[in-house]
């Protein structure tokens, strides 16, 4: 994961916890969870892009059952794809 992705990482955690997801650790992987869910912000190299999975429960999550749900490439830069990001989470996935 170079730099860019690393830094992006580290702040879309904060709006993960400013928007009220748990974060927690599950089979040593980050994972945000909330009333409707759990999810993972993954970086995926071969598409040079961040996707939000998703699991209904803490067994699907447990057993790695994540759906693939929003790609968000590196390429709309660090600013654009964390506004992305906040704006997918409240409309899709946050109690908020």
């Amino acid at each position: 994961m170079n730099n860019l992705a690393v830094q992006i990482e580290a702040n879309a955690s904060d709006i993960f916890m400013k928007l009220g997801f748990e974060p927690i650790h599950i089979n040593s992987e980050k994972v945000y969870k909330s009333e409707n869910g759990y999810h993972m912000f993954t970086f995926i190299d071969s598409f040079n892009a961040f996707v939000i999975e998703w699991a209904q429960s803490l067994d699907e999550a447990s057993k790695n059952m994540y759906e693939d749900c929003d790609l968000l490439p590196i390429s709309l830069g660090e600013d654009e794809l964390l506004r992305q990001l906040e704006n997918i989470l409240i409309e899709h996935y946050s109690a908020t």
